[in-house]
């Protein structure tokens, strides 16, 4: 294996487990059930079939460390949302144990975009964008990150999903350390964003990260199951043209659920109008009747989500 440089799970966990051990460090090879949609092991009856994939873990005296063997680009110790958060079964000199893999939080699943965009006289828009993905959203852009630089552009253009949208001076970058994070800068321009009519022009603040309202179900008897929480954190500056002064704009607004809490507050600072938003959706089980309460949530956001500043040109 170590010749030609490959290997399947089982295989590159034996393999590591067979290096440490050599050099004195005791590890664990443990079968889990891979799947962005979590799923333990039956504490019941445990079983080896209950797996799909080898993970490998290594207790030391002050803490555990987690192994992706497979990976050839995981951080050290980073497990990510594939085997995250789940009982798996490790194999010991006993015989088998049930222990929990580590949890990527709603909190440290975070998404944190900063972007200072100008807005011309005729609705177009230039700026930059920086963003941040930590946590479970750490791999948002695995698809992207390994591909020619113009792949990346019309990948983004999916995941952005803007009409009339164009990116340049793209830069991705992982930081592959304990808590790792993909860091996306990027310039961007949007023609005819804000539309005009007469003397008013119509913009949606949100121009990034909306959230999408879910479908209405009647009589619904099964468990409401949040597979995984997140939190979203988005502030746009946007640069005024002269003569552009605020007619209406949208209330701040706090919404608070058991599935999570948005927040969004719109201000002025002389010419720069200044948009900031926070979502955060929690992870859980929740019964059946109180799915119409998520659709609330959710409708309640998207509305939000979706709401216009209306500028009056002198």
């Amino acid at each position: 294996m170590h010749r030609v440089s490959y290997g399947d799970c089982k295989a590159l966990v034996n393999y590591t487990q067979s290096l440490l051990k050599a050099v004195g460090i005791n590890s664990l090879y443990c079968v889990v059930y891979g799947d962005n949609n979590k799923k333990s092991m039956d504490p019941d009856f445990a079983s080896m079939d209950q797996g799909n994939h080898i993970i490998l873990c290594v207790p030391l005296k002050s803490d555990t460390t987690w192994l992706e063997c497979t990976s050839q680009d995981s951080p050290f110790g980073y497990l990510g949302s594939f085997t995250d958060d789940r009982v798996v079964l490790a194999c010991t000199e006993e015989g088998g144990k049930l222990i929990k893999t580590p949890a990527l939080t709603t909190a440290t699943s975070l998404l944190k975009r900063k972007a200072e965009l100008n807005l011309d006289k005729e609705g177009n828009i230039n700026g930059k964008l920086h963003t941040d993905f930590s946590g479970s959203q750490y791999d948002n852009y695995h698809r992207i990150i390994s591909k020619p630089s113009t792949e990346q552009l019309k990948l983004l253009k999916e995941e952005y999903d803007i009409d009339n949208i164009d990116f340049s001076n793209l830069k991705l970058v992982q930081r592959k350390d304990s808590n790792p994070v993909t860091s996306e800068s990027l310039d961007l321009t949007i023609q005819k964003y804000a539309p005009r009519t007469n003397n008013r022009i119509y913009m949606v603040l949100n121009a990034f990260n909306k959230t999408n309202s879910i479908p209405e179900v009647r009589n619904r008897t099964l468990p409401v199951y949040i597979n995984r929480g997140f939190t979203d954190e988005d502030e746009i500056v946007y640069n005024l043209p002269e003569g552009y002064n605020i007619e209406a704009k949208p209330s701040d607004r706090e919404i608070k659920s058991p599935f999570g809490s948005y927040t969004v507050s719109v201000k002025m600072d002389g010419k720069k109008l200044i948009y900031n938003r926070k979502f955060v959706l929690n992870n859980g089980t929740y019964a059946a009747d109180k799915y119409e309460n998520l659709m609330q949530f959710f409708s309640d956001v998207s509305s939000s989500d979706n709401s216009k500043v209306i500028f009056k040109a002198d």
